[in-house]
């Protein structure tokens, strides 16, 4: 059956609809945008003329997106045409290094080579992985020696501080001997080598190492090479224990080539034993005593002398014309093999009488380098007359005001190596004016010399002088700048040029001449040295304890004055900044590349920048190092050669435990009782 429906509601329902909808379509319809009503208020013609406005610029956008991809596209064909070729031999030297690589690692037996490998290259017999132990014993000594930083690198001086660099490089080659059992041996020679003695309970200390007779500290003695006393001061209660001490080092090390005594020309240095309580602290120059020899201290010294003994450093005060005759004595048993002699200021003693005519002629063969003071030395003159040098190369004046004619008349002939070091002011970097008069002698006194170095003889700027030589290469000079000064003086030194202190001299052998800047070293000349070869913008930097040298190839300037040079303002100043450089005109005068000069404050900013707690750890480290060395390498046995036998079984457990107290000034650790073995070496 069919469904009615009521009309009426149909229609109803007909008319309800539209309505419904209207409805809905209203409230979806979108609210009214500004821009609309913007557009609304403007005219006709202004729309038009913004649509052209805009049409424009976007015909300038697309025009320079065009020209840009152009030239980006040129710039890729300059650099592929340019690098391309550095690209193919990178990428040809990457499969060489490739190769290069699998083959070592075959080789080695890291890694077996693959079927395809063997089979599409050529590869010899593989060997076994090589043991470091199982090198010989003379090129692991070579090895170890040359892990040691250059001498001038560093100061075992006490003052320098319990974060010595020095004392880092003794705990490492301490720690070299706990490697493994087949590099002890070679360890304790390299360590034993150079022994420096800073204070006295450490002579005391070597004494009983050296004479010790069990099997691990049997033949050390042997090893010693060189000794340092630095200073090493004795006090007078204790007088008669360091005679005995030294006495007992210098006899048992029979193969001493190097002896040094280097002390604070503040300390009073006597040869003739004071009084208890007559003195805090004294050097006894017991070597050089002339009278009775209770202990035999100087009959020992005489025997080393007469070994083959090649250096030896007095650079200490030597005063009185007893010092004097007593060194010449001395000096009489190493005649034969002595080469380096180093001589420290020597003063007349009021009413004392000078006479050195009853001494016999002393003659110095094989002597070749000498360093000697000269500012009212009587010494000097006692050299003048009564030595002989006829090998003498090399000669270092200390304290030079005047040149010391009478000595270069008497010893330059054979001179190749001449230096004038002037007279430094007290707690400045900076020396005293020299005066230069006769300065055109030096050639006819020392006719082979070929590098010579001397101070300017004025404070404004270097003054003309006349040197005439056929053999004269290399000429330093030292200037007269201080840092006080700011950087006017520094200017003026900076930017001369070599004519203006050379004038009319005919040098026709001349290669260089430099500057050098605020000495801290005597030797800073040598070091160096201005026979390497550097280009006109070449730099070399030179670490010495307390400041860096550049050296480029007219000046040689240390970090103290850089700032001075670059800026004219005190260096602390100016520490803190990242990116100093040299100005303008120091790189057009000196024709050097500008210099970054944090970068030569890198090494001394990170150290000084570590916190207590690193000192702390080295500490411990170093304690570590000495419980090992006492559990491990003491078991060792070695049957072979004493000096062998002394190093695979030495012991670094009886050293200090740390080395950092040895800086202390705490009074409880200076009485502390001495170990066996509390001695300290250093690197050359």
């Amino acid at each position: 059956m069919a469904a009615h429906t009521n009309p009426a509601t149909s229609a109803e329902d007909s008319h309800e609809t539209p309505a419904s909808d209207t409805a809905g379509q209203s409230k979806a319809e979108p609210e009214r945008s500004s821009v609309f009503d913007e557009l609304a208020e403007r005219t006709f013609a202004d729309i038009v003329d913004e649509v052209s406005r805009l049409r424009a610029e976007n015909a300038a956008i697309r025009e320079d997106k065009t020209r840009l991809e152009g030239d980006a596209r040129d710039l890729k064909t300059k650099i592929d045409r340019v690098l391309e070729p550095e690209l193919h031999l990178l990428r040809k030297e990457r499969e060489e290094l490739r190769g290069a690589v699998k083959y070592l690692i075959a080789q080695t037996g890291v890694r077996r080579l693959s079927i395809a490998e063997e089979t599409t290259q050529i590869t010899p017999d593989r060997r076994d992985p090589v043991d470091v132990g199982s090198l010989p014993h003379e090129l692991l000594l070579h090895i170890l020696r040359a892990s040691r930083a250059p001498r001038h690198q560093h100061d075992p001086s006490v003052s320098q501080g319990p974060r010595n660099p020095w004392l880092a490089e003794l705990r490492f080659r301490k720690g070299l001997i706990l490697v493994c059992k087949k590099w002890s041996g070679p360890a304790t020679e390299v360590l034993y080598e150079d022994i420096v003695l800073r204070r006295m309970d450490q002579a005391l200390a070597l004494a009983n190492t050296l004479a010790a007779t069990t099997s691990y500290q049997r033949g050390l003695a042997d090893l010693v090479k060189s000794i340092r006393l630095d200073p090493c001061g004795v006090l007078p209660e204790c007088a008669d224990a360091a005679r005995g001490a030294f006495r007992a080092i210098l006899e048992r090390c029979t193969a001493l080539r190097a002896f040094e005594i280097n002390v604070d020309v503040c300390e009073p240095s006597v040869v003739d034993e004071p009084q208890p309580g007559s003195a805090d602290v004294f050097f006894p120059l017991w070597i050089l005593d002339n009278g009775p020899d209770p202990g035999g201290l100087r009959r020992v010294f005489q025997e080393r002398l007469s070994t083959p003994l090649r250096v030896l450093d007095l650079s200490i005060p030597l005063s009185g014309a007893r010092t004097h005759q007593r060194l010449h004595l001395a000096l009489s048993y190493c005649a034969a093999g002595l080469e380096v002699l180093k001589l420290g200021p020597s003063y007349q003693v009021a009413g004392e009488v000078y006479d050195g005519s009853m001494l016999p002629p002393l003659t110095l063969h094989g002597l070749q380098e000498l360093y000697i003071n000269v500012e009212r030395s009587e010494l000097c003159l006692l050299i003048c007359h009564k030595w002989k040098m006829p090998t003498l190369r090399r000669l270092t004046t200390l304290d030079t005001g005047t040149i010391p004619h009478v000595l270069l008349e008497a010893h330059g002939s054979q001179l190749r190596y001449l230096h004038l070091y002037p007279k430094r002011k007290p707690m400045l970097h900076c020396w005293f004016l020299q005066d230069l008069t006769g300065i055109e002698q030096v050639p006819a006194h020392c006719p082979a010399l070929e590098h010579l170095v001397l101070s300017a003889n004025t404070e404004t700027g270097p003054s003309p002088m006349s040197l005439n030589s056929r053999s004269l290469r290399y000429l330093d000079i030292w200037t007269t700048c201080e840092r006080s000064t700011g950087g006017h003086q520094c200017r003026v030194w900076w930017s001369c040029s070599s004519n203006e202190f050379l004038g009319e001299s005919t040098l026709p052998a001349l290669r260089d001449v430099r500057y050098l800047w605020d000495s801290l070293h005597v030797d800073l000349p040598a070091i160096c040295d201005p026979a390497r070869e550097l280009a006109a913008d070449e730099q070399v930097v030179h670490f010495f304890p307390r400041a860096q040298y550049l050296q480029t190839k007219r000046h040689v300037i240390s970090d103290r004055l850089v700032f001075c040079v670059s800026c004219g303002v005190p260096r602390s100043a100016v520490l803190d900044t990242k990116s100093i450089q040299m100005p303008s005109w120091v790189v057009e005068s000196s024709a050097m590349v500008p210099v970054s000069i944090p970068s030569l404050y890198a090494g001394a900013w990170s150290s000084d920048s570590s916190s207590e707690e690193d000192e702390d750890s080295s500490d411990e480290d170093e304690d570590e190092y000495s419980e090992a060395g006492s559990q491990n390498v003491g078991r060792e046995e070695n049957p072979g050669s004493n000096a062998d036998s002394g190093g695979s079984d030495y012991e670094p457990g009886d050293e200090e435990s740390s080395d950092n107290d040895d800086d202390d000034d705490d009074d409880s650790d200076e009485g502390a009782s001495v170990r066996e073995s509390d001695t300290e070496s250093a690197g050359e």
